[in-house]
């Protein structure tokens, strides 16, 4: 691990789990305004960009009927 983190071609990221499968049009829109942040935080940090990657968790049938149990 001490090598990932100090490994400059290392990707990093978000990782995103849905939380509520009730709104899929409000999920989408959210996923896209994530990116548009990300991109514009990284805007003129081509290397950083390149690494970046956005892990989205929402398999409904993982969540599906589950509770914090």
């Amino acid at each position: 691990m001490a090598r990932q983190l100090t490994d400059a071609n290392a990707p990093w990221g978000l990782v995103v789990y849905r939380g509520s499968l009730s709104n899929d049009e409000a999920w989408e829109r959210m996923l896209v305004q994530i990116r548009r942040d990300v991109d514009a935080a990284l805007e003129g940090q081509q290397e950083q960009a390149q690494r970046h990657d956005l892990v989205v968790v929402a398999d409904r049938s993982r969540f599906d009927g589950k509770g914090p149990d």
